[in-house]
């Protein structure tokens, strides 16, 4: 991390005294998928400020967020990081257009959520993630879908986008945790208790 993040911090130096701005354009969702490493950018600003008088602009904690990301997961490519933002950003546009309201981004169950999509995005780097290999009983699988239907088809759309970007076939074990996550989304953000 050490590295990255000081070559990063040189060219921002360099950006910020000739005048030069760059957009972020991740950075609405960086602000709400990763909060405390958002955080922990708006606190390397502060520090930047603080150790080298020079105040960098507030858009820059969102590469100093993507960066304390990438770290946690031992990638060294921080475009997958940002592709990986933008899938979850799209996935979250696909449920809240499935339930007709806004997302609040806020609610632990989006945190765990985004917790599930990053360990998937690494499991299917890692090739662990196929069509094969489902292990929930049928009857499990079959209960979420008849409890929470609505969720249920939301959750095929979210796995669709994720099989195209992830370029794997995910299981229906997949599919029903990703069920299971959706129904709790809209359980907490619209109170939806048979989403």
């Amino acid at each position: 991390m050490v590295l990255p993040l000081a070559d990063h911090l040189n060219y921002a130096l360099s950006r910020a005294r000739d005048g030069v701005q760059v957009d972020y354009p991740l950075s609405i969702e960086v602000t709400q998928l990763y909060p405390r490493e958002f955080s922990f950018g708006r606190y390397a600003l502060q520090l930047v400020k603080e150790r080298f008088d020079v105040a960098l602009p507030e858009e820059e904690a969102t590469p100093f967020a993507l960066h304390l990301v990438n770290t946690q997961f031992s990638n060294e490519d921080l475009s997958k990081i940002y592709r990986m933002t933008e899938v979850f950003a799209q996935i979250f546009n696909v449920i809240a257009f499935a339930y007709g309201h806004p997302l609040d981004q806020t609610h632990m169950s989006v945190a765990r959520f985004v917790t599930h999509l990053r360990y998937l995005f690494v499991r299917a780097e890692q090739g662990k993630t196929v069509a094969g290999g489902d292990l929930a009983a049928p009857a499990i699988r079959e209960a979420v879908r008849t409890s929470y239907p609505k969720a249920y088809e939301c959750a095929h759309r979210v796995k669709m986008l994720l099989e195209l970007h992830l370029n794997v076939d995910l299981s229906a074990d997949e599919h029903t945790y990703l069920t299971i996550h959706v129904a709790r989304l809209a359980k907490d953000s619209w109170d939806e208790a048979s989403a």
